[in-house]
């Protein structure tokens, strides 16, 4: 298959509630993925204070009513069979909310040359407060000497922040709840026993 000609990406995110320091992290992590291609599109789920306005504040969707547990967290399946319905994209990425990705993104999307596939990785964890500017993120050499210094570090492989497939892949995936433990290795593992390449990036 050919890789994927519209790069441009949905995705998908179910913040927490915009207060304190997730307020500034989450803001700055929707404008680094929305600055990442001129097409991408960003839809935040559930109700968590503030999100409703903060939506609007950055111009993305809001879906506030989505398939949830009783303390309100939403399940994985319910954001991406919406998203697969209503997403403008074929290619889509649910993403913890605080992650901010470098330029290179989408040259890591082009690579991805099959009709169904997950690609995940891990995170850099940066210092508190580090990343003022998040257009700092893509820099090599910045982040480098972050990790030269000891102050950014490589999060252990036993946890995935983002993933990317295509729209509409998830179909009989039992419901798994984001964020809990090992929701993240559960779905590797359905992509795997489905014969759903899984990519490291």
């Amino acid at each position: 298959m050919a890789a994927h000609i519209n790069q441009a990406v949905t995705f998908l995110g179910s913040p927490k509630p915009w207060a304190g320091l997730a307020a500034g992290h989450q803001e700055n992590a929707v404008r680094n993925w929305l600055s990442l291609h001129p097409g991408n599109e960003v839809i935040l789920y559930g109700d968590a204070p503030g999100t409703r306005e903060a939506c609007l504040r950055l111009g993305v969707t809001h879906v506030p009513d989505v398939a949830a547990t009783p303390q309100g967290v939403p399940f994985f399946g319910a954001i991406v069979a919406h998203a697969a319905v209503h997403g403008r994209h074929d290619l889509q990425m649910y993403v913890n909310c605080d992650i901010l990705f470098g330029h290179d993104l989408p040259d890591a999307v082009r690579l991805m040359r099959w009709p169904r596939f997950l690609m995940v990785g891990q995170r850099i964890n940066l210092p508190e407060g580090e990343p003022q500017q998040i257009e700092r993120v893509a820099e090599d050499e910045w982040l480098r000497g972050l990790v030269r210094d000891g102050r950014a570090s490589l999060h252990p492989p036993d946890g995935s922040d983002y993933f990317l497939f295509p729209r509409g892949m998830w179909n009989g995936l039992p419901a798994l709840v984001i964020g809990r433990g090992a929701y993240d290795n559960a779905l590797i593992a359905w992509c795997l026993l489905n014969g759903i390449p899984v990519v490291d990036a």
